[in-house]
């Protein structure tokens, strides 16, 4: 989705295909079965086996949700080239994630280095 001739503030509804109001909704779940985990719904049909990971782990849920928070927040008020750039480092964090399927080590990981790179900026 490209992001051309808007400020930075109105392409952030739109970033990695999520609204912003969707992510707000989100927060950490307690087990298997919760409809809302991490930054997506976790009752979709369609969810690949990682991100079914993510959903039945609290721990990683939560590591979700604060990436997601921290994302957002760094792109509030932000120019809409960087915004743009973010986006990009994002989908490509996103593929390593999803590279890890269901191992929770490698998920714990790629989640903490991304929040560490995401609270350089706030």
């Amino acid at each position: 989705m490209g992001i051309l001739n808007v400020t930075a503030k109105a392409a952030i509804p739109i970033i990695c295909g999520f609204s912003l109001a969707a992510f707000a909704a989100f927060a950490p779940v307690d087990g298997p079965g919760s409809a809302k985990a991490a930054s997506y719904n976790c009752a979709k049909s369609d969810l690949t086996d990682t991100e079914v990971t993510i959903c039945d782990s609290p721990r990683l849920s939560a590591m979700d949700s604060k990436m997601v928070d921290l994302y957002y927040h760094e792109l509030r008020g932000a120019q809409p080239a960087f915004v743009s750039e973010q986006h990009k480092a994002q989908e490509e964090w996103l593929k390593g994630r999803n590279a890890c399927g269901t191992d929770k080590a490698c998920l714990t990981e790629a989640y903490s280095r991304r929040i560490n790179e995401l609270e350089k900026f706030n």
